[in-house]
């Protein structure tokens, strides 16, 4: 998680936005009532929501995308012929 919230602190530095800049674009686009402070509390403590944070994102100008990892398979298939192929050769 920590990772995750350094990446979205840096998303937040790279556009340039500060915690009120943030805070204002939230009220205006999500009506969401987080004041500067209040962020800045909840990305150093990591108590940010799901919902919070996707509208975050939406206000840097990035999206949300959930995408199944399909390498996943053909790595595992990869590895378990490797260990068939060499276990029959022990």
């Amino acid at each position: 998680m920590n990772d995750f919230l350094k990446e979205l602190k840096g998303l937040k530095a790279k556009e340039g936005v500060t915690y009120e800049e943030l805070a204002e674009t939230l009220k205006d686009k999500f009506q969401c009532h987080l004041t500067a402070n209040s962020l800045a509390n909840k990305f150093s403590r990591g108590t940010l929501t799901g919902k919070e944070v996707a509208k975050i994102l939406a206000a840097l100008g990035y999206e949300v995308k959930i995408e199944k990892n399909k390498n996943w398979f053909f790595v595992a298939d990869f590895l378990l012929r490797k260990i068939n192929f060499l276990y029959k050769y022990m």
